[in-house]
Parts: C-alpha cells; sequence; structure tokens
C-alpha cells in the first residue's frame, strides 16, 4: 500500500504514514486486500505472526460485508453470522500512542474504529406498550350505595289468616296428645290391673240409682223369682264378694279395651247374658255356701230369659254403642297406630310452618301464635287429666255414685298421662310467649335509639 501524500509504501497494518503522518484510509487497504486477492498472491504478515494460507471465502464476505457499511455511513452493518468462526487475516487495530509531531507535519487524526456488529441471536429490545402520554386514567365511579330494604309490616289480613291456621293446629295437637295418653295410660294391661286393685266390697256397696249396686243386680234380674224365693239381698251380697268378681269384669275390660284401642282380636269381645250366667254357674259351690240352697238348671235359664229382658246384654254390646255414636268403634284402633299418629304429628308442623310463612318470619309474631297455640293444648290437657282423676273423685265424695270411684280408679293412668303432656305443652308455650316478650322489648330499645339519634342530628 502506497501513501497519498508522500508516495512511500506502507505496510499493509499501518494507520499512519512514517514519514508525513498522513491518516490512512480505511478503504486503501480494503482494495489493496482486494487486489492481492484477484492476483492469488499471498500477503505477507509481520515476523512476529505465523503464516496463513489464502484468505478463505468466509473472509471475503466478511470484507466485503465491512466495505459495504463503510460506504454507508453510520448506519449498523446487517448481521452475518459464519457456520464456522474463520481465522481472521486482519489483526485488531491497535491503539496510537501520540508521539511528538515534527513542525511541518499536522497532527494526527484519531482513529474511530467501526460499531461492533451485533450478533443475530442476541435478544430483542423489550417491547413496551404504547401508551399516549396526554392519556389520563379513567376515573373509578363510586359504588352506588345499596339500598336499605325496608322491614314489611304484616297487615290485619295476614295475622288474621295466621289465627286461623293456628286453631287449627291447636286442634291438631290436642288430638295427637289425646291419642297418645288414651294409647298409653288406657291400654288392656293397665285397665286390667287397675280393677284388680279396686276392692269389691266398696264398688257392691256405692250407691246407684238410689240403691246399693248389689240391691240393683238383684232387683233388676229378678234373682228372688229365679229361685223361688231362697234367696234374700242380704245372702246374694254376700255370694257376689265372695266369687272372683274383680278377675271376671277385669278381663272383660281389658278385651274391650285392647279390641277398640288396640285392635286386638278379631271376634267382637262383647259381654253376652249367656257368659254372665255361666260365670254364676261355675261358682255355684259359693253359691250353695251363701244361700243354703243349690241352684237347679231350670234357675239358670230363667236368669238368662229375665237378663235378656232388661236388656243388659244391649247395653253391653259394641255395635250398640256403635249405632248410638254413629260411627264404628272396630275402627278406632287406626287412629291410635304409630302411623295414624305420625301423620297427625305431620300436619301439626306443617300448619306451624305455615303460620312462619304467613306472617313473613316476624319473630315476634311466630313466637306469638306457638305461645298460644301450645298454651291452649297444654291447658285443655291438663283440664282433662284434673277431671279424669281428682275431678271424679270429688264427684265420687260429693254424689255418691259408684260409677265417679271407679272412674277415678281406673283411669288414674291416663289422667297422669294427659297432666304430665299438659303441663309439657304449657311449659313450652310459655318459653315461646316470653321470648315474643323478650323480642318485643328489644324492638322498643332499637325505636328509643332510632328517635334519640334522630333528635340529635337535628
Amino acid at each position: 500500500m502506497i501513501c497519498k501524500n508522500c508516495g512511500k509504501t506502507l505496510d499493509d497494518k499501518a494507520r499512519f504514514c512514517p514519514d508525513c503522518g498522513t491518516e490512512v484510509d480505511p478503504m486503501d487497504v480494503i482494495e489493496s486486500l482486494q487486489a492481492q486477492l484477484m492476483e492469488g498472491e499471498s500477503t505477507e504478515m509481520p515476523e512476529d505472526e505465523t503464516e496463513t494460507s489464502d484468505i478463505p471465502e468466509e473472509t471475503a464476505s466478511l470484507l466485503s460485508d465491512l466495505n459495504d457499511a463503510i460506504n454507508a455511513g453510520n448506519d449498523e452493518p446487517e448481521p452475518v453470522i459464519p457456520e464456522t468462526e474463520p481465522e481472521s487475516v486482519l489483526e485488531p487495530a491497535q491503539e496510537i500512542v501520540n508521539e511528538p509531531v515534527q513542525d511541518n507535519i499536522p497532527a494526527p487524526t484519531p482513529y474511530i474504529a467501526p460499531p461492533p456488529v451485533q450478533s443475530q441471536y442476541a435478544p430483542p429490545p423489550p417491547v413496551y406498550p404504547q401508551q399516549s402520554p396526554y392519556s389520563e386514567p379513567e376515573p373509578e365511579q363510586p359504588a352506588e350505595p345499596e339500598q336499605e330494604k325496608k322491614p314489611i309490616k304484616v297487615g290485619a289480613l295476614r295475622l288474621t289468616g295466621a289465627f286461623i291456621v293456628s286453631v287449627f293446629a291447636a286442634l291438631f295437637l290436642i288430638a295427637l296428645s289425646l291419642l297418645f295418653c288414651l294409647k298409653l295410660g288406657a291400654s288392656g294391661d293397665i285397665l286390667r290391673r287397675r280393677i284388680e286393685d279396686i276392692s269389691m266390697s266398696t264398688i257392691l256397696d256405692g250407691s246407684f240409682d238410689d240403691h246399693t249396686v248389689s240391691d240393683n243386680i238383684y232387683n233388676n234380674i229378678r234373682f228372688d223369682e229365679a229361685t223361688n224365693n231362697h234367696v234374700d239381698r242380704h245372702a246374694f251380697r254376700v255370694f257376689l264378694g265372695n266369687i272372683d268378681l274383680n278377675d271376671f269384669i277385669a278381663d272383660k275390660a281389658a278385651d274391650y279395651a285392647d279390641y277398640i284401642i288396640a285392635g286386638k282380636g278379631k271376634k267382637d269381645p262383647s259381654v253376652s247374658v249367656n257368659e254372665i250366667v255361666d260365670f254364676l254357674q261355675e261358682n255355684s259351690d259359693a253359691s250353695t255356701e251363701a244361700f243354703g240352697y243349690t241352684m237347679k238348671t231350670a234357675d239358670y235359664n230363667y236368669l238368662r230369659s229375665r237378663m235378656g229382658d232388661t236388656g243388659i246384654e244391649k247395653a253391653l254390646s259394641i255395635n250398640n254403642w256403635s249405632e248410638l255414636l254413629h260411627f264404628r268403634l272396630p275402627m278406632v284402633h287406626y287412629l291410635f297406630s304409630m302411623i295414624a299418629l305420625g301423620i297427625i304429628l305431620a300436619l301439626v308442623i306443617v300448619l306451624l310452618i305455615w303460620i312462619a310463612v304467613i306472617v313473613d318470619k316476624k319473630g315476634k309474631h311466630i313466637m306469638s301464635f306457638y305461645g298460644n297455640i301450645f298454651c291452649w293444648s297444654g291447658g285443655i290437657m291438663l283440664l282433662i287429666g284434673i277431671c279424669a282423676s281428682a275431678g271424679t273423685a270429688v264427684a265420687h265424695v260429693i254424689t255418691g255414685n259408684v260409677i265417679c270411684f271407679a272412674a277415678s280408679s281406673v283411669l288414674l293412668p291416663f289422667a297422669l298421662f294427659a297432666v304430665c303432656t299438659g303441663a309439657f305443652e304449657m311449659v313450652l308455650g310459655v318459653i315461646f310467649r316470653k321470648i315474643r316478650k323478650a323480642i318485643r322489648n328489644k324492638d322498643k330499645r332499637l325505636k328509643a335509639v332510632e328517635k334519640a339519634l334522630e333528635a340529635n342530628s337535628l
């Protein structure tokens, strides 16, 4: 390469002329290398560097790209990544040490190295979303205040409907309680034990239609005529006291209760005249001892006909009771079944829920109606239990009627169940009413506080 200023031959790696100090144009270096490549001559390297073979095609391509980059000015060259890194013929630019310049030689211009080639595999710069510098964030809209739900006032029509439903609920609850107490306290086994514990002397000597029970039986069946006046009233009374009349009456009463309430047995347990006469005939030894007279078969047949005329059999017939009540008593046992009791209980619960729906689930109204229902039912059951036990006893004391005495003794278990059930329902009713009173007092306090706050705000 030749210096353009003084014409001296220069080394290919020189950047300044050692004689005149003129800067070597990089284009001259490139042209010199191109000329050598075209002539196929090898380029001499400095003595301290190792000799290399001909420049490979990758180096020529690199030089061509460098030439295009210089011609384009300051634009960055397109990245070129060779498959294999070639051995560079050119040495990296060495830093020029400023040496003192002669008087006639101008100061050298510093060399500016070309910009580095950017690798193709370098990560691209991050891309940020373009935002207008003048865009302002949208203001947040204030949340709409929630509208307070105003309490719905329960009107008179709703309260009237709830009252009607509560009456039906109380009736069903009374029926459920009564059936439950009868099932537990008036079963056949309980009646049998209660009748066996009764003093038969008290029953026979008790008053009935202004006469004692034994005298009424003696007169109605014409026992004196049946025995040809061999037996008087006193002997008949002794005879009834010596036989097992308690057991006979207790067994028949238990059969009635099991048939009507429990539905046991398919045969009608109604007592017939033949059964009564047969019972008397089975106790012939006691009659002979009491009467001093042995009754004959004709005497017993006369008693059968006489009892038939007095209507005793009809008075003890279940079918006759059904005709008087216009209801078949054998069907009553279905009401005492657990299925029927469960259905009645479900009806009571449904009616209680219905009341809550009608009054719009207002606590004070619900507690008020529930308290009334249980208080009504409990009060009636208490009254029934007291009448079945204490009431019949008081009636026996006042009237002396033996039926009241027998009822007070036989129905005592049922009366106890009724009293306990009624007391339990009354307690529930009082609790519901207490809760209602507490809710009302709370509402009054809240209203007083609201009024005080409104007055202070004004």
